[in-house]
Protein backbone atom coordinates (compact mmCIF):
# COMPACT_ATOMS: atom_id res chain seq x y z
CA UNK A 1 0.00 0.00 0.00
CA UNK A 2 1.14 3.54 -0.70
CA UNK A 3 1.38 6.22 1.94
CA UNK A 4 -0.93 9.15 1.21
CA UNK A 5 -0.24 12.74 2.17
CA UNK A 6 -2.91 15.43 2.34
CA UNK A 7 -2.45 19.16 3.03
CA UNK A 8 -4.98 21.86 3.83
CA UNK A 9 -5.07 25.30 5.37
CA UNK A 10 -7.12 25.15 8.52
CA UNK A 11 -6.83 26.64 11.97
CA UNK A 12 -3.30 26.21 13.33
CA UNK A 13 -2.41 27.64 16.72
CA UNK A 14 0.83 28.23 18.62
CA UNK A 15 0.39 28.85 22.35
CA UNK A 16 2.59 29.22 25.42
CA UNK A 17 1.69 28.72 29.07
CA UNK A 18 4.01 28.45 32.09
CA UNK A 19 6.98 28.28 29.76
CA UNK A 20 5.56 25.32 27.82
CA UNK A 21 4.81 25.65 24.13
CA UNK A 22 2.14 23.77 22.20
CA UNK A 23 0.79 23.73 18.68
CA UNK A 24 -2.65 22.48 17.75
CA UNK A 25 -5.05 22.32 14.84
CA UNK A 26 -6.95 20.08 12.47
CA UNK A 27 -4.78 17.57 10.62
CA UNK A 28 -7.66 16.44 8.39
CA UNK A 29 -11.15 17.68 7.56
CA UNK A 30 -14.11 15.33 7.26
CA UNK A 31 -16.35 15.36 4.22
CA UNK A 32 -19.47 17.35 5.03
CA UNK A 33 -21.22 17.34 1.67
CA UNK A 34 -19.42 20.38 0.28
CA UNK A 35 -16.75 20.45 -2.47
CA UNK A 36 -14.33 22.19 -0.11
CA UNK A 37 -14.09 19.03 2.01
CA UNK A 38 -13.21 16.56 -0.75
CA UNK A 39 -10.02 16.04 -2.75
CA UNK A 40 -9.73 15.84 -6.52
CA UNK A 41 -6.87 13.36 -6.92
CA UNK A 42 -5.28 14.61 -10.14
CA UNK A 43 -8.47 14.07 -12.13
CA UNK A 44 -8.47 10.34 -11.45
CA UNK A 45 -11.05 10.22 -8.67
CA UNK A 46 -12.57 12.23 -5.84
CA UNK A 47 -11.55 11.32 -2.32
CA UNK A 48 -13.55 11.94 0.84
CA UNK A 49 -12.40 11.42 4.43
CA UNK A 50 -15.37 10.12 6.39
CA UNK A 51 -16.02 10.86 10.09
CA UNK A 52 -15.09 7.34 11.23
CA UNK A 53 -11.78 7.27 9.33
CA UNK A 54 -9.53 7.80 12.37
CA UNK A 55 -11.56 6.01 15.06
CA UNK A 56 -9.44 2.84 15.11
CA UNK A 57 -6.14 4.77 14.92
CA UNK A 58 -7.12 6.82 17.96
CA UNK A 59 -8.66 3.96 19.95
CA UNK A 60 -5.72 1.61 19.36
CA UNK A 61 -3.20 4.44 19.70
CA UNK A 62 -1.30 4.26 16.43
CA UNK A 63 2.15 5.57 17.36
CA UNK A 64 1.86 8.64 15.13
CA UNK A 65 4.38 11.46 15.19
CA UNK A 66 3.94 15.20 14.91
CA UNK A 67 6.41 16.37 12.26
CA UNK A 68 7.09 19.65 10.53
CA UNK A 69 6.90 19.14 6.74
CA UNK A 70 6.82 15.35 7.28
CA UNK A 71 10.52 15.51 8.13
CA UNK A 72 11.52 12.93 10.79
CA UNK A 73 14.42 15.17 11.84
CA UNK A 74 11.85 17.84 12.78
CA UNK A 75 9.92 15.81 15.34
CA UNK A 76 7.49 17.80 17.46
CA UNK A 77 5.66 15.09 19.38
CA UNK A 78 4.75 11.39 19.53
CA UNK A 79 1.72 9.47 20.75
CA UNK A 80 3.70 6.85 22.71
CA UNK A 81 5.69 9.60 24.47
CA UNK A 82 2.52 11.36 25.56
CA UNK A 83 3.58 14.51 23.72
CA UNK A 84 1.04 14.18 20.89
CA UNK A 85 -2.70 13.98 21.54
CA UNK A 86 -5.16 13.06 18.78
CA UNK A 87 -8.92 13.40 18.76
CA UNK A 88 -11.89 14.20 16.56
CA UNK A 89 -14.63 16.79 16.51
CA UNK A 90 -17.37 17.60 14.00
CA UNK A 91 -14.84 19.21 11.66
CA UNK A 92 -12.13 16.57 11.53
CA UNK A 93 -9.02 15.07 13.14
CA UNK A 94 -7.53 17.29 15.84
CA UNK A 95 -4.04 17.21 17.27
CA UNK A 96 -2.08 18.93 20.02
CA UNK A 97 1.69 18.62 20.31
CA UNK A 98 3.62 19.57 23.46
CA UNK A 99 6.81 20.84 21.91
CA UNK A 100 10.28 19.77 22.99
CA UNK A 101 12.95 22.33 23.80
CA UNK A 102 14.77 21.86 20.50
CA UNK A 103 15.75 24.35 17.83
CA UNK A 104 13.45 22.87 15.13
CA UNK A 105 10.50 22.97 17.55
CA UNK A 106 11.25 26.54 18.60
CA UNK A 107 11.58 27.62 14.97
CA UNK A 108 8.32 25.89 14.04
CA UNK A 109 6.42 27.47 16.93
CA UNK A 110 7.75 30.94 16.05
CA UNK A 111 6.87 30.60 12.36
CA UNK A 112 3.32 29.53 13.21
CA UNK A 113 2.97 32.40 15.68
CA UNK A 114 4.14 34.87 13.01
CA UNK A 115 1.79 33.45 10.39
CA UNK A 116 4.59 32.18 8.16
CA UNK A 117 3.16 28.64 8.37
CA UNK A 118 -0.61 28.34 7.93
CA UNK A 119 -1.36 24.75 6.94
CA UNK A 120 -1.47 21.24 8.33
CA UNK A 121 -0.63 17.97 6.65
CA UNK A 122 -1.21 14.29 7.38
CA UNK A 123 0.30 10.99 6.22
CA UNK A 124 -1.57 7.67 6.33
CA UNK A 125 -2.34 4.39 4.60
CA UNK A 126 -5.95 3.55 3.79
CA UNK A 127 -7.16 0.36 5.48
CA UNK A 128 -10.91 0.61 4.83
CA UNK A 129 -12.77 2.31 1.99
CA UNK A 130 -15.90 2.23 -0.14
CA UNK A 131 -16.07 3.15 -3.82
CA UNK A 132 -18.93 4.38 -5.94
CA UNK A 133 -19.57 6.50 -9.03
CA UNK A 134 -21.41 9.83 -9.05
CA UNK A 135 -21.98 11.53 -12.42
CA UNK A 136 -19.23 9.38 -13.99
CA UNK A 137 -16.78 10.43 -11.27
CA UNK A 138 -15.15 7.78 -9.09
CA UNK A 139 -15.82 8.51 -5.41
CA UNK A 140 -13.44 7.02 -2.86
CA UNK A 141 -14.68 7.25 0.72
CA UNK A 142 -11.92 6.66 3.28
CA UNK A 143 -13.34 4.93 6.36
CA UNK A 144 -10.22 3.61 8.09
CA UNK A 145 -6.50 4.37 8.08
CA UNK A 146 -3.16 3.53 9.61
CA UNK A 147 -1.85 6.89 10.77
CA UNK A 148 1.82 7.84 10.43
CA UNK A 149 2.19 11.54 11.12
CA UNK A 150 0.43 14.87 11.41
CA UNK A 151 1.69 18.40 11.70
CA UNK A 152 2.28 21.83 10.23
CA UNK A 153 3.53 22.21 6.66
CA UNK A 154 4.85 25.09 4.60
CA UNK A 155 3.62 24.06 1.16
CA UNK A 156 0.93 21.66 -0.06
CA UNK A 157 2.65 18.31 -0.49
CA UNK A 158 -0.40 16.97 -2.34
CA UNK A 159 0.65 17.34 -5.97
CA UNK A 160 4.28 16.21 -5.91
CA UNK A 161 3.70 13.42 -3.40
CA UNK A 162 0.67 11.93 -5.08
CA UNK A 163 2.34 11.96 -8.48
CA UNK A 164 4.72 9.41 -6.99
CA UNK A 165 2.15 7.59 -4.88
CA UNK A 166 -0.35 7.19 -7.72
CA UNK A 167 1.67 6.08 -10.73
CA UNK A 168 -0.15 4.83 -13.82
CA UNK A 169 0.56 1.25 -12.70
CA UNK A 170 -0.86 2.00 -9.26
CA UNK A 171 -3.95 3.57 -10.83
CA UNK A 172 -4.59 0.50 -12.97
CA UNK A 173 -4.25 -1.78 -9.95
CA UNK A 174 -6.44 0.41 -7.73
CA UNK A 175 -9.16 0.67 -10.36
CA UNK A 176 -9.06 -3.07 -11.02
CA UNK A 177 -9.45 -3.81 -7.32
CA UNK A 178 -12.06 -1.17 -6.51
CA UNK A 179 -13.95 -0.64 -9.73
CA UNK A 180 -17.66 -0.10 -9.03
CA UNK A 181 -20.28 -1.94 -11.05
CA UNK A 182 -21.14 1.19 -13.05
CA UNK A 183 -18.90 2.87 -15.62
CA UNK A 184 -15.39 3.80 -14.51
CA UNK A 185 -12.83 5.30 -16.94
CA UNK A 186 -9.75 3.17 -17.46
CA UNK A 187 -6.37 4.16 -16.10
CA UNK A 188 -5.09 5.49 -19.43
CA UNK A 189 -8.07 7.85 -19.68
CA UNK A 190 -7.47 9.05 -16.14
CA UNK A 191 -3.75 9.42 -16.82
CA UNK A 192 -4.58 11.61 -19.80
CA UNK A 193 -6.93 13.72 -17.71
CA UNK A 194 -4.18 14.19 -15.13
CA UNK A 195 -1.72 15.52 -17.71
CA UNK A 196 -4.38 17.79 -19.15
CA UNK A 197 -5.11 19.19 -15.73
CA UNK A 198 -1.43 19.72 -15.02
CA UNK A 199 -0.98 21.77 -18.20
CA UNK A 200 -3.90 24.01 -17.32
Amino acid sequence: MNQIIRYHECELRAEESDGKRTISGHAAVFYDGTPETEYDVMGWFTERVMPEAFDRAIEERDDARALFNHDPTNILGRVSAGTLTLGTDKRGLTYTANLPNTQPARDTWENIKLGNVLGNSIAFIVTDETNTVEDETIIREIRGVKLFDVGPATYPAFESTDVQAYSLKDAERWMAEHKPATYVPNAQECHGRFHHNRRT
